[in-house]
């Protein structure tokens, strides 16, 4: 397989290891260790970004209708979601029965979660809520196809969204959001979604990121590698939303916009160009393919396994120091892979409308692209 067919599972590959690796060691950040608040706060400037990009990047218009489209990106993103979510809550029930905690309170209270997808918050498949929100994404995206088919209309509709982010800020707290309708199927987050989706969009017909020669590709990523590790903490906020302080695209918690769109594009850059450095394997066929529905299977380590695990690693043996940190999040996350890695390959067999696969549709012009359940085409 070419190179130019393998490098978006790279990219999906390594930004599915920043989500595993940022959620854990963003788990210390709870506990007031600085460093894993900066180790996530890095990966959370620029990589739920890159995915948009490489979202928009693969954009292809079949023909569809409006309500053919839809109803496609509602089975490849929203269905696994929901899935997944209504797992979350037989798995959280029975471990409230299993403690003995199932009381009628505690079953009100873990109703109202799973209530909550009503409104497009996958409560109890957390990081699910990128899918959520770029499916809300290509509805946009798609609605407007009609009026942005030049160059020059793709960026006019890129600046509008990214004026949008600063026009109608959504400071309103994590808990009390779902309260608010601008929150509902994250629609503000997804007017800085529209940003990265378009930009990859644009990129994709100005022939941005196009493969070139290695030592252009080696060079672009050292660059913007540099200059993200310079300015990643430059976005000081504030973040009203979040206890966690750092700029999280679900919570629009955005802080300075500036800084937040300008280190999601340099990261996304960086991606693009690394991706094609890299060496592609079975490593990055197997992450990169199976992406949505790892995503979705992080969510129930975040929320039942990555705190108490890295509570026990700081509090209980110790293991405070920087580098004991960073590596104990290393292979925690190399473990979380060995652990979910057969529940994948069970719900490709059993479940496989899970994956996000759509099996009877006509393949695109780039087929190791678009073959599995791939998030990064549309």
């Amino acid at each position: 397989m070419s190179e130019r067919l393998e490098w978006p599972y790279v990219f999906r590959a390594l930004g599915i290891l920043a989500v595993f690796y940022g959620h854990f060691v963003g788990s210390y950040w709870l506990l007031g260790n600085r460093v894993g608040h900066q180790q996530m706060k890095f990966l959370a400037t620029f990589v739920v970004a890159g995915f948009f990009m490489l979202a928009g990047y693969f954009f292809h218009e079949r023909g569809a209708s409006w309500l053919g489209y839809v109803k496609r990106q509602a089975r490849r993103r929203l269905l696994p979601v929901l899935g997944f979510h209504v797992a979350g809550f037989v798995i959280a029930l029975a471990g409230l029965a299993a403690t003995g905690n199932l009381s009628s309170k505690s079953f009100l209270a873990l109703a109202k979660l799973l209530v909550a997808i009503v409104a497009g918050w996958p409560m109890l498949a957390a990081v699910g809520w990128f899918l959520v929100c770029l499916f809300t994404v290509e509805v946009f995206h798609y609605s407007l196809r009609p009026l942005t088919r030049s160059s020059w209309a793709l960026a006019a509709s890129i600046l509008a969204f990214g004026l949008a982010t600063w026009a109608f800020p959504f400071q309103v707290k994590a808990d009390q959001q779902l309260g608010y309708w601008q929150s509902w199927w994250f629609l503000t987050p997804a007017l800085a979604g529209m940003v990265f989706y378009q930009l990859g969009v644009l990129g994709h017909r100005l022939n941005l990121f196009a493969p070139r020669s290695r030592a252009v590709d080696v060079a672009v990523s050292l660059v913007s590698l540099v200059i993200l590790v310079l300015i990643f903490d430059r976005n000081q906020g504030p973040f009203p939303q979040s206890k966690l302080d750092m700029p999280l695209q679900g919570l629009s918690a955005f802080g300075h916009l500036g800084w937040f769109y300008t280190t999601g594009i340099v990261g996304s850059i960086f991606l693009f160009f690394v991706s094609r450095v890299l060496p592609a394997g079975r490593w990055s066929r197997f992450l990169g393919e199976n992406s949505l529905v790892l995503m979705c299977l992080n969510s129930y380590l975040l929320l039942w396994i990555d705190r108490p695990v890295t509570a026990w690693l700081y509090t209980g043996l110790k293991w405070q120091s920087p580098l004991a940190l960073t590596l104990c999040s290393a292979v925690a996350t190399l473990l979380s892979f060995l652990l979910v890695a057969p529940l994948v390959k069970a719900i490709h067999r059993w479940a496989p409308w899970l994956t996000g696969e759509t099996p009877a549709l006509a393949p695109s012009a780039a087929p190791a692209v678009s073959a599995g359940p791939a998030l990064a085409e549309s």
